[in-house]
């Protein structure tokens, strides 16, 4: 589902993602957003997530599943095929983990989205962990 987002000459892109807490140590991504960009920020190795967007798009998307569907990260694009977090990538998730209302209160995913492959990173508000995502 993020694969259709891989960022080959334009602007670097952004968005949410939604899920569910499946158990204690599992969740799920249940969908992606469509961009939440701010346009007048967007640049080939940066963007900055328009909020107002983001926040109507995580109320929508909390309504339509009978409130099952929250807000349980960001994704971006990265003009690179194997990408990693820049050190300010790294702070924009800090600062979402501390300003969201987090559903799953010790967790906040990244997805970073690059032209061959999806890095993904977790924050439980003391340190970043890389993981693998397990399609199913």
């Amino acid at each position: 589902m993020l694969n259709v987002k891989r960022q080959f000459d334009k602007n670097e892109d952004c968005g949410i993602l939604f899920g569910s807490q499946v158990s204690d140590r599992k969740i799920r991504i249940n969908s992606i957003s469509e961009s939440c960009c701010d346009n007048t920020s967007a640049l080939k190795c940066s963007c900055h997530l328009d909020v107002a967007k983001a926040n109507k798009l995580i109320e929508e998307e909390f309504s339509k599943s009978n409130q099952t569907r929250f807000y349980i990260g960001e994704w971006h694009t990265h003009p690179e095929d194997n990408p990693s977090p820049s050190y300010q990538d790294l702070n924009s998730l800090k600062e979402s983990y501390y300003k969201n209302k987090l559903v799953i209160s010790n967790l906040i995913l990244m997805a970073i989205i690059g032209r061959k492959d999806i890095c993904w990173n977790i924050y439980d508000g003391k340190e970043f962990h890389k993981i693998k995502i397990v399609n199913k």
